[in-house]
């Protein structure tokens, strides 16, 4: 009665697979009839290296499915192809670059069914990085800093901000007129947006205490343009439910005061401030001030023909 749904571009997710259909085929023998499953993983067009990779892994797995796409739809379109695939009234939205590592983490998820529509796990960081090779100080000081606003006090507190489509369990009727917003191609906020859907619409999230741990984490080089990526997202989308993100709010402030455009034009500060970003040391409150002027500058260039950068 559950279908686990992965989106995955670039990423072979086999090993997250096979940690997930061991614990959901273990709950099988243990419910029998009172409960089934199946492991759908959508690859948004992929390179073929990864498609034949998890072919060749998942092949065995009676319970798997593996859609492919010719073309790229896009995060948000991704996600909704899941959920249109799912066969079982009740799914878990798992991104691909994730890790499993509490042995109970679906019997868990299957236990809060009777008590709520949707339930929020959460994230764990890893603190090593995927590798030796590379700088990922950038990613790690990012996510670690994001610790405090992933904890199940503050979540409780702030059910619907800061809403990941990481790790989160619902019962299939949430999204017949709730699906991801398709806008939403590249990177960000497709999940952001989700979760305030559910506040308008006033379907509760249940916090609980069941994270997967996060190893996707970007060397530096990486990481920024997935920044640069969701602040094109960002400026395009023009959504007024965004208005509390920092860039948003930095840019209002700056026009404001009538000085966004002239932010927008000065020359060599994204430099300066990447030379910072891409070392070894990066400082947190200087990806805002970059996060800030290169969406000025987005902005800007909506309205006028202002240079990307300098």
């Amino acid at each position: 009665m559950l279908s686990i749904l992965i989106p995955t571009y670039q990423s072979d997710c086999s090993a997250l697979v096979f940690a997930l259909d061991r614990q959901a085929r273990a709950l099988k023998e243990e419910k029998g009839e009172e409960f089934d499953y199946e492991i759908i993983v959508s690859d948004d067009a992929s390179d073929s290296i990864y498609i034949y990779s998890m072919q060749e892994r998942l092949s065995g797995l009676a319970n798997f499915t593996l859609l492919l796409h010719d073309k790229n739809l896009g995060r948000a379109a991704n996600r909704n192809a899941l959920i249109n695939a799912a066969r079982f009234p009740w799914v878990l939205l798992i991104d691909s670059d994730a890790r499993a590592d509490r042995e109970n983490f679906i019997a868990k998820y299957w236990k809060e069914r009777a008590v709520s529509s949707v339930v929020y796990g959460g994230i764990e960081t890893a603190t090593r990085p995927p590798s030796d090779e590379g700088n990922y100080t950038l990613r790690l000081k990012y996510e670690l800093a994001a610790q405090k606003r992933r904890s199940l006090h503050w979540r409780r507190q702030h059910p619907y901000e800061n809403f990941s489509t990481f790790n989160f369990f619902a019962h299939k009727s949430v999204f017949a007129h709730n699906l991801f917003d398709t806008r939403c191609r590249n990177y960000g906020y497709e999940d952001t947006l989700f979760g305030f859907t559910l506040q308008e619409k006033k379907i509760p999230i249940k916090h609980i205490d069941n994270p997967l741990t996060h190893v996707g984490i970007d060397r530096n080089e990486e990481f920024l343009q997935k920044i640069r990526l969701s602040l094109h997202t960002l400026c395009a989308l023009n959504d007024p439910r965004l208005d509390a993100v920092g860039a948003v709010r930095a840019w209002r402030t700056l026009h404001t005061l009538r000085l966004d455009r002239i932010i927008a034009r000065l020359k060599g500060a994204d430099r300066l401030l990447e030379k910072n970003l891409l070392s070894t040391h990066p400082r947190l409150w200087i990806l805002k001030l970059y996060k800030a002027l290169y969406f000025c500058r987005l902005k800007a260039q909506s309205t006028s023909d202002v240079p990307t950068s300098a």
